[in-house]
């Protein structure tokens, strides 16, 4: 599905690149920082930062500044998805539920530890806690 130059997609609710671009031009002569033109456009539920609001100097610092941006919307996600599945099976109240979820949320989990959003040992003890949740259950 492709937008014409300044309408956004109503999918992503985001801006094809052709109008971004052009809003950063636009912009890039007044008194805005890039970092946080870029910011909003990439990931624009996020406020930026106190480091991201600096201007950087290097292109590479801002390209880091727009990567950092993306990840941490990315982790915010997975660690979101990741309480939700852990809530969805500590209230669980039935055992054999409970027993189908479990596999799920330690695959979840792993995949996490695996990617390094959470520490390998903070999975290792919220799968054993889990665990024990599921064998007190009746």
């Amino acid at each position: 599905m492709s937008a014409t130059p300044g309408t956004r997609d109503p999918v992503r609710n985001i801006l094809p690149m052709s109008a971004k671009f052009a809003e950063y031009w636009r912009t890039r002569g007044n008194i805005v920082r890039r970092s946080e033109i870029i910011c909003r456009l990439v990931a624009p539920s996020i406020q930026p930062s106190i480091h991201q609001s600096i201007m950087q100097i290097h292109k590479s610092a801002e390209k880091r500044a727009r990567q950092n941006v993306k990840r941490r919307a990315r982790n915010r996600y997975h660690r979101s998805q990741m309480r939700t599945l852990m809530k969805k099976l500590r209230q669980a109240e039935d055992k054999s539920h409970a027993q189908d979820l479990l596999p799920q949320v330690k695959a979840y989990l792993d995949r996490l530890a695996t990617k390094r959003i959470i520490h390998s040992n903070k999975a290792a003890n919220y799968k054993s806690a889990l665990e024990r949740h599921v064998q007190s259950l009746t």
